[in-house]
């Protein structure tokens, strides 16, 4: 952060549902031995673009209201972007911002979507099993098909205990009885 250290109120945005979507590629010749290819993709999608715009300017002009100004705190210029305005009328600025400073919450979801047999995007079934595999479940935030609008922990807690009936009801053979 550029002003790590010193007397700063930092304000977090965050877009609960991103549009924009990443990918995760692995080799197609030794996938096994290679690092996957991630691409976050981070505002190809307009929406989402427009959107944390929008929360910039909203977070802008909380920073002009008397109280801030009464306080003494005032919008600093980001590194990087020092070149360009900060008008409202002119989203170069914001989108210098978003360039340089967006990143992820460390929730990401998708990369091993569930769904339907019919979903050709769909890696693992509703049984949570691999397609193609025979004996590989996936079981973590990776097969929700979207983000949720939240931390991701209590779904994927949901997850695995699904999972966990779904397991004990393929393995579990009832005791013999005398």
């Amino acid at each position: 952060m550029p002003q790590t250290y010193y007397d700063v109120v930092y304000v977090a945005m965050c877009l609960l549902k991103p549009q924009s979507r990443g990918s995760v590629k692995l080799s197609k010749s030794r996938p096994e031995a290679s690092a996957p290819r991630i691409s976050p993709n981070y505002f190809t999608d307009p929406l989402d673009k427009r959107q944390m715009i929008a929360a910039l300017k909203i977070m802008r002009g909380i920073f002009e209201t008397a109280t801030f100004k009464k306080a003494g705190l005032k919008l600093i210029k980001m590194q990087g972007c020092e070149h360009l305005q900060p008008d409202r009328n002119n989203d170069d600025y914001y989108e210098c911002v978003l360039q340089k400073y967006s990143g992820t919450n460390y929730h990401a979801v998708g990369t091993c979507k569930m769904g339907r047999e019919d979903d050709e995007t769909a890696v693992v079934d509703p049984k949570l099993k691999v397609r193609g595999l025979k004996a590989l479940r996936v079981v973590e935030a990776s097969i929700m098909p979207s983000i949720v609008r939240a931390n991701t922990n209590a779904p994927t807690i949901m997850i695995a205990e699904r999972a966990s009936d779904m397991i004990e009801l393929e393995w579990w053979r009832p005791p013999l009885v005398d």
